[in-house]
């Protein structure tokens, strides 16, 4: 999957190694460069089942700067604040659009200015949350549907 700018140039690839099963295997965020031609790692979430999912970003285990930020729900999206619920909005991510009225769209990452410097990091989280909520979401319907 590519991640593009505003003008549909890709900008980030992220891609999923995973065995057999719900649980496992490793997602790459690789930086697009020459117009997609080439691509550097910039960092990896290695999925476990047993123990906590392991981040990696810049070849370490651990955020790059120390910098805190926090995914929340708002309104019909997701929104990146730095350091608490209260503090400024870094990035929005929204869910596709299949409108019946107006125009539909895929889903994006709207990341802000302030988040330039930790994109990577912004990115392997969004990653991070969007599978979790899958997770939770295909929990959910498996429970439901055993009633």
């Amino acid at each position: 999957m590519d991640l593009t700018d505003a003008r549909g140039e890709p900008v980030f690839r992220v891609s999923t190694v995973a065995p057999p099963g719900p649980v496992g295997g490793v997602t790459t965020v690789s930086q697009v460069t020459n117009s997609g031609r080439a691509s550097t790692i910039v960092g990896s979430i290695e999925w476990r089942s047993l123990g906590h999912t392991v981040f990696e970003v810049g070849g370490e285990e651990r955020s790059v700067n120390g910098t805190t930020y926090h995914w929340s729900p708002y309104k019909d999206c997701l929104q990146l604040t730095l350091g608490t619920l209260d503090g400024p909005q870094v990035a929005r991510s929204y869910n596709r659009s299949r409108s019946v009225f107006g125009k539909g769209h895929p889903p994006y990452l709207l990341v802000h200015q302030a988040g330039f410097a930790d994109i990577a990091e912004i990115v392997l989280t969004f990653v991070y949350v969007r599978r979790m909520d899958e997770r939770r979401k295909d929990s959910q319907a498996a429970s439901g549907s055993l009633v």
